[in-house]
């Protein structure tokens, strides 16, 4: 592998927790809420509550509209919160439909520990480092610090979920103490008073405080809104919890006090209204929480627009839902992990192998060695085609890989997959990280033992695979393949059977009977010099070697020799007589396949898989790693699959997509099985390639069986699999691909409708 550059953009941020509550139990959310208080990024930690059963949700868009199950809409959450570690407060493991976080879990027990059993301590970063930076450079002989503490007495917290939530509240009275003596805080009363001239900004309360050098994205649908809720009901509470941690900015009242924010509402409505571009002004909305009845919330909504409080406001019927991944529609939230302490990194790596010196919070010292936090990282490679740094996400394989490889901690502390990339774990003013390579093979095995499934081996065709890519340098090589006369010529070839040049180039003059220049047809000179032009890279790519045919003086056989094979001598091939070489321009020239183009067998698989691996690169813009055809086994049934690609493009999550690959005959019963088995496990996406026109009647079939079934499916047909670079680029633009999420989706739906038909598309509305 030698020697590489490798450059991380680096973010040194809180670890983030999810905390899961097995039910609503309201000293147990008075708990968590009262841990979130004391950690550094504290108030970014979701709050799931996983029992709903004494769940209330009001309003039409609860009644009329196809429901989503609750526990999927805690999945959509964690899943846009991307938790580094879940911490559980009960015994019992994860519901299935959270399953793909259970290795993520820890017991509540786990958030302290007792490192050298003296006393024990907050196993992540609390807030107390932040405050000793904020006494240094605020408070430490300064009679007028501009930063004002201020907090609700524990009293009062406990007594309300909502108050609890909106300002945090510590279990140790001493804290409260410790506020006041040190850094001048005063306590409020949550009253008419107070509420009235509360200020955006004017004071930090023990919870904003958990807050500090941490920065969140501003949402871009839902940035502003008031939220109106039960402050009792631990639904309502949480989901105000989780939108504030989302990002956005929320204006929370009740039913019973939302009068005595007149000024408040005036003051966040005219900071809600700013401008997204020149004819889009952004304007607040009203949120329910799921408790309200729409009467309700029709009637905080006509009093603020009776008071002419706001020039604009909406009514939202249900709490903001993210990862609602609908065709060509924005999510309502979109969660970006909160930013700390950003810096690129680089570090030259031998063999793969070295360590990256990230950035690290710099309010740590070397005191604080004992407390962890975290590291995001996103890898950008320079002279590595081979090593893959971006893995699919929430796979538990792919996550025990890299804690394996990156990083120098394990269990809690293991380095893990991010949807952006990866997170290291560290601990206190120590920031660097170490390096190691992870191959695209590992990373596909990987993946597949997370989804149970046993990688073998590499297959003998997968080794051949490997070996053609090798001898032709790069996929782009591979492009000759896509030349109907250049895989005849190998077939006729097999045996190693040499035909003439002369007779290579007609047949290739043959198939570009439809050849185009600047989209206008081409002359019979153009197509000879294209037929040149494919019959030279072929001889590049060493499809085929050049040589003569000579005739033995001794034994009166032809024979083919290479070039390399004779010099004013040869050997004949046959009775290995000594022989002057002829005048070679009495001779006409002879192609021959050579090596491993010589093996139909090997030759045969493996020219779709190469033409669908080049198209796949193109099509993916390069962003790709790949596994050649690999045996393994679910269960103790042994199968292959032809190959496997990573989809590693930046700033999307890593998909995968497996392929079956075919030169024309169709699936058998055993194919089918395997097929649809090995997607419902894996949930990538299955790519059905083949060198004939049009896929049977029979397989058709089949794959609206498979996609009715929620299997994922590509079909590629030799259509696509024969376009050449250009016009697959005029292809793509021209049908639209940006308007799906990501461009395997796209081509999923692109390749659903023209392979099975209008009438099957509609019925499943698809479209592009």
């Amino acid at each position: 592998m030698g020697t590489t550059t490798i450059e991380a953009r680096c973010n040194a941020r809180p670890t983030r927790l999810a905390f899961i509550l097995p039910r609503p139990d309201r000293n147990l959310l008075l708990n968590v809420i009262s841990r979130a208080t004391t950690l550094w990024g504290g108030i970014f930690n979701p709050i799931i509550i996983l029992d709903d059963a004494t769940r209330v949700a009001r309003g039409v868009h609860y009644e009329m509209l196809p429901p989503q199950r609750y526990i999927e809409r805690q999945d959509d959450i964690l899943r846009s919160f991307d938790p580094d570690i879940l911490v559980n407060y009960s015994d019992d493991p994860l519901p299935d439909a959270l399953k793909h976080f259970q290795h993520r879990t820890y017991p509540a027990a786990r958030l302290d520990w007792n490192p050298w059993g003296r006393q024990e301590m907050s196993y992540f970063v609390d807030v107390y480092p932040i405050l000793d930076e904020l006494w240094d450079r605020e408070f430490k002989g300064n009679q007028s610090p501009r930063i004002k503490l201020r907090f609700l007495e524990k009293a009062a917290s406990e007594a309300s979920l909502f108050l609890a939530a909106r300002y945090g509240m510590y279990s140790n009275d001493d804290t409260y103490e410790f506020l006041t003596k040190n850094f001048a805080a005063e306590s409020f009363a949550y009253d008419a008073e107070f509420k009235a001239a509360l200020k955006h900004g004017a004071f930090h309360s023990p919870l904003s405080l958990t807050g500090f050098h941490c920065i969140t994205r501003r949402q871009h649908v839902h940035s502003h809104a008031f939220f109106l809720l039960r402050p009792e009901d631990p639904f309502d509470v949480m989901e105000y919890w989780n939108l504030r941690a989302a990002g956005v900015a929320l204006l929370p009242f009740t039913l019973e006090d939302f009068r005595e924010f007149e000024n408040p509402i005036r003051d966040f409505g005219a900071a809600s209204a700013y401008p997204i571009n020149d004819t889009v002004t952004n304007m607040p909305t009203i949120i329910k929480a799921p408790s309200i009845t729409d009467k309700e919330h029709e009637e905080v909504t006509k009093w603020i627009d009776s008071q002419g409080l706001v020039t604009q406001l909406s009514r939202m019927g249900w709490v903001p839902h993210s990862r609602r991944d609908m065709y060509g529609v924005g999510n309502e939230l979109d969660i970006d992990p909160i930013r700390g302490f950003e810096g690129n990194a680089v570090s030259v790596l031998n063999d793969g192998h070295g360590k990256l010196q990230g950035p690290k919070p710099s309010f740590l010292t070397s005191q604080h060695h004992s407390q962890h936090w975290s590291m995001d990282m996103s890898f950008y490679a320079f002279g590595n085609s081979t090593a893959s740094y971006r893995l699919p996400w929430l796979n538990s394989g792919c996550d025990a890989l890299v804690g394996h490889r990156i990083g120098s901690h394990f269990e809690m502390d293991a380095s893990h997959v991010s949807k952006e990339g990866m997170v290291s774990q560290c601990d206190g003013d120590d920031g660097d990280v170490r390096l190691s390579p992870i191959t695209s093979i590992e990373v596909v095995k990987a993946f597949l033992q997370g989804s149970g499934i046993e990688y073998v081996q590499t297959s003998v065709p997968g080794l051949a695979l490997a070996r053609i890519i090798e001898m032709m340098g790069s996929f782009h090589s591979c492009e000759v393949f896509q030349n109907e006369a250049i895989r005849q010529t190998l077939e006729d070839m097999v045996k190693g059977d040499p035909r003439t040049v002369h007779s290579v180039k007609i047949s290739l003059i043959q198939t570009l009977k439809s050849y185009q220049i600047y989209e206008k047809p081409a002359s019979q000179a153009e197509k000879g010099e294209r037929a040149a032009q494919l019959l030279n890279r072929a001889l590049e790519a060493k499809l085929f070697k050049l040589g003569l045919v000579f005739q033995c003086s001794r034994c009166h056989r032809r024979n083919w020799y290479a070039t390399t094979d004779f010099t004013d001598k040869y050997n004949c091939k046959s009775c290995f007589a000594a022989e002057d070489t002829p005048h070679i321009h009495e001779h006409e020239w002879y192609l021959s396949s050579d090596g491993l183009f010589r093996s139909g067998n090997k030759l045969d698989g493996n020219v779709t898989v190469l033409l669908a691996l080049n198209f796949f690169e193109h099509i993916l813009d390069r962003d790709l790693r790949y596994a050649p055809s690999f045996d393994y086994k679910i269960g103790d049934k042994p199968n292959e699959m032809d190959f496997g690609i990573i989809s590693t493009g930046m700033f999307r999550e890593v998909e995968t997509i497996f392929g079956e690959s075919k030169s024309g005959a169709s699936l058998n019963a055993d194919e089918r099985a395997k097929l649809r088995t090995f997607g419902e496990k894996t949930g990538s996406y299955i790519c059905f390639c083949t060198l004939s026109e049009d896929f049977s009647e029979g397989d058709k079939d089949y794959f609206r069986e498979l996609y009715e079934a929620d299997v994922k499916i590509i079909l590629l047909t030799k259509h696509l699999l024969e376009m050449d670079y250009f016009t697959l680029l005029k292809y793509k633009s021209d049908k639209h691909p940006g308007r799906s999420k990501t461009i395997p989706d796209w081509l999923m739906r692109l390749t659903v409708i023209n392979n099975l038909g209008d009438d099957f598309a509609k019925k499943h509305h698809l479209w592009l």
